[in-house]
């Protein structure tokens, strides 16, 4: 009964405790898993009331679901941001709270770590292999490390943010082929490692070019037997093989099918050559090579002539005999049955020379080996030489007396054949020059003589054939222009005689004359045969219309084979028309009339033939002469003195000719003068004559004025009569000399002495029948005078008065 109550009271309700439990005892959780959170209330007789709360400042981001004494937290999708302190409160009955607390850590993993640069390892080139793990939570957290075939192969590396890299350097080698290398990368939050290690592993293949290439086989085989090579490389990727050939005749390679294995069923002479393997790869290519030959009896026996038939007596000709023969044999060349020739090898010549007519015939080549026997033949002909002749020039050569020529005689059709010449006569004679090493012989003439014209034969021989050509050769003579010859007189209107003459000039009966008058043809005249000279006239007359045109005398030879440049000779002559002087002509320039101090040009021109003497003259004297149609002379800085006609004269044997002129000089008045007859001092009552005297051209017009009264007279001749002078008429007087060019004054004084008799009514009543009558009777010489002088001299100066003309 005691025992019983002590059960009763061990395991009573109200004695035992309530436990509050939360599991896992660590949280934690990877990004992206599904994870729970369990928190259990136990012994609690009852249903217990929990809740959920965080200790950090966050919320809860999951579902909370709460089932009886169980409560859970289901995080469908973990998230960085779910890392928290949990905290779950639990009640049972009257029990004051309890809670279990957790800490939540999130952690954030790839799933294996990415190697990189290990997909193209080169042997011998170095290279870096990398490791990234990417999305790593939290980085600080996280080691890496390198593996090789199970064992550390590098220090571990820490993390340092949500991407860690490692890289591993590699320089690859042969022993590093199959090789593996992992990349290992682990949390160590907590110190567990059990599911944060995560790693990759990768087996490295190491690329190399091809190498070791080798080609093996027979490198002899017989026609017809099988050829089989084979090829071997070394090399990763592993290597393309292909076959190419390079034959004995070329230079080039031709690509053959094949691969590891060539085979050839049957082979012919066409499969020798240099046999190629060549291995390629991404990384390269190589080759390895073997010399086949094949091997037969000879083939593509030849035999060759050169030059080629048929061949001509005396020649030369080579024979050449060539095979292929494999391996090489012996080579004979044969006339019919008879040898000329052998020799080990594949070629053999021979040369025949100065090759006679028996030396004709089948000729052979005959190239062996062990294998076999080939023969080839040509037929060698040999022909007689036939003799051709050719001379050059050929036909009729025309060519000029005192001109060398040339004749060549060259032979054809015989290597030696003897030349010879033939001339026209046997006083001819020439160089004959035989040209070495040529069947040519040259005649080398100097053609001084018509003796020699005629036929030159070239003879020439070739053992019994004998041929000949010839040459014609014909001379002519034209040495010089023909000469024209004047006979008769040249004076207009007379008949003169032309006559043409050609010296030195053959054949006669090839030449002809032709006159020509400018282009009218005047006659066509073959030479005489009485005349010992090449010779033609014609007969003129001289008429003006002639003057000056061309008159030509043309000799043509009328010959074949003359040069254009050489059928023609011509000489022409102008026609000279004589005359006596005629249009002769005097001229001035300026033209007059001519100022005084100024200068003229005195031209004298006539038309002469022939010309003679032409003379410029003033008055009888003579200023210049000259031969020929022509003269002038310039005066310079003129005087009135020099005024007057000049003449041109001109003069030919034929005649005379004059032409004249009239120079006028022009000046204004000057070297004025005034003279008073019989005084200046005169009485009351007398008379006195004014003269004044000026030198000008034209003639002036002379006016005298008394001095302050403005009475004024005019006078063509300067002479003034005053009469029955008073005192009134003393005074001062004004002579005023005036023409076109200018004037010229001069003063003088008047004294009237005054007598006792009965005073005059005024000089002025008195001065006007005086100048009437003085002018009448007393001027009448002046105004002749004035003429005469203005005609000889182009002046006008006012004549000198005396008392007799008062």
């Amino acid at each position: 009964m005691a025992s019983a109550l002590f059960w009763i009271v061990l395991f009573s309700p109200t004695v035992l405790s309530f436990v509050v439990k939360v599991y896992p005892r660590k949280g934690f959780f990877r990004v992206g898993d599904q994870e729970r959170v369990v928190c259990t209330v136990k012994d609690c007789a009852q249903t217990p009331d929990i809740t959920w709360g965080a200790l950090e400042d966050k919320p809860i981001a999951a579902s909370i679901e709460t089932l009886g004494s169980e409560s859970v937290i289901t995080y469908k999708n973990v998230k960085r941001n779910d890392e928290n302190r949990l905290v779950c409160k639990a009640k049972c009955g009257a029990e004051p709270w309890k809670q279990g607390e957790i800490t939540v850590k999130v952690y954030e993993f790839p799933e294996a770590p990415v190697i990189t640069g290990h997909e193209r390892l080169v042997l011998g080139e170095p290279a870096t292999l990398t490791c990234n793990v990417n999305g790593v939570y939290p980085g600080q957290e996280t080691e890496m490390e390198w593996l090789t075939d199970g064992e550390t192969a590098s220090d571990p590396v820490e993390g340092t943010g949500n991407t860690l890299v490692s890289s591993f350097p590699l320089t690859p080698t042969h022993a590093d082929e199959g090789r593996n290398i992992t990349c290992r990368a682990w949390h160590r939050m907590w110190g567990f490692r059990e599911k944060s290690v995560i790693q990759t592993s990768v087996t490295l293949s190491v690329l190399y070019g091809p190498g070791e290439v080798q080609v093996s086989g027979a490198a002899e085989v017989q026609v017809g037997d099988t050829l089989s090579l084979r090829c071997s490389a070394e090399g990763r990727p592993r290597p393309q093989l292909r076959w190419r050939i390079q034959r004995p005749s070329g230079r080039q390679w031709a690509e053959l099918e094949g691969g590891q294995e060539l085979v050839v069923a049957t082979a012919t002479h066409a499969h020798a050559g240099q046999y190629q393997c060549v291995a390629s790869n991404t990384l390269g290519e190589s080759h390895a090579s073997l010399s086949v030959s094949v091997q037969g009896p000879p083939r593509n026996t030849s035999l060759t002539l050169s030059p080629p038939h048929p061949i001509r007596e005396g020649e030369s000709v080579t024979l050449s005999c060539r095979t292929l023969s494999v391996p090489v044999g012996t080579v004979r060349l044969l006339h019919g049955e008879k040898e000329l020739r052998s020799a080990e090898g594949s070629e053999v010549d021979i040369t025949l020379d100065d090759i006679k007519l028996d030396q004709a015939g089948r000729y052979h080549c005959e190239a062996s080996n062990q294998y076999g026997t080939h023969t080839n033949s040509t037929q060698l002909t040999v022909t007689a030489h036939p003799l051709q002749l050719e001379l050059l020039p050929v036909g009729v050569v025309t060519t000029e007396i005192g001109s060398a020529l040339s004749l060549v005689c060259e032979a054809s059709g015989c290597p030696h054949p003897q030349l010879s010449w033939a001339t026209p006569s046997s006083g001819v004679e020439g160089a004959t020059r035989d040209i070495a090493d040529s069947p040519r012989s040259e005649l080398s003439l100097r053609l001084d003589s018509i003796a020699q014209e005629g036929n030159y034969t070239c003879l020439a021989r070739c053992g019994s054939v004998t041929t000949s050509r010839h040459t014609q050769v014909a001379l002519f003579s034209f040495p010089t222009a023909p000469l024209v010859e004047r006979s008769g007189s040249l004076l207009e209107g007379e008949e003169s005689t032309f006559r043409c003459v050609l010296r030195d000039a053959y054949p006669r009966e090839a030449f002809h004359f032709r006159w020509l008058l400018g282009d009218l043809e005047l006659t066509t005249q073959t030479p005489a045969e009485t005349t010992p000279a090449f010779e033609s006239s014609v007969s003129v007359t001289m008429e003006q219309s002639l003057q000056g045109r061309p008159l030509t005398c043309e000799a043509e030879l009328l010959m074949g084979g003359v040069p254009d440049v050489r059928r023609r000779s011509s000489i022409a002559i102008i026609i000279d028309v004589h005359h006596p002087p005629r249009n002769t002509s005097l001229t001035l320039s300026p033209p007059h009339p001519i100022r005084e101090g100024e200068s003229v040009t005195l031209s004298c021109r006539t038309l002469s033939v022939p010309v003679g003497t032409v003379r410029l003259l003033h008055g009888e004297k003579e200023l210049r002469s000259a031969e020929g149609s022509e003269v002038d002379i310039t005066l310079d800085d003129i005087k009135l003195d020099q005024a007057g006609h000049y003449h041109c004269e001109a003069s030919n044997q034929y005649g005379t000719h004059t032409n004249s002129t009239q120079l006028t000089i022009t000046a204004p008045p000057r070297n004025t003068t005034v003279e008073v007859f019989p005084s200046q001092r005169v009485m009351e009552g007398e008379n006195v004559t004014i003269c004044c005297r000026s030198v000008s051209f034209p003639p002036p017009l002379v006016t005298l004025t008394k001095l302050g009264n403005a009475t004024e007279f005019s006078s063509h001749n300067g002479t003034f009569v005053l009469t029955n002078l008073t005192p009134s008429d003393a005074g001062d007087y004004q002579v005023n000399v005036t023409n076109d060019l200018g004037f010229h004054t001069q003063v003088f004084t008047l004294s009237v002495m005054e007598r006792s008799s009965v005073p005059s009514d005024g000089w002025e009543a008195l001065l006007i029948p005086a100048v009437v009558i003085g002018s009448t009777l007393a001027s009448a010489a002046l105004l002749l005078d004035f003429v005469l002088r203005s005609r000889k001299k182009g002046s006008y100066k006012l004549a000198k008065c005396n008392s007799s003309s008062a």
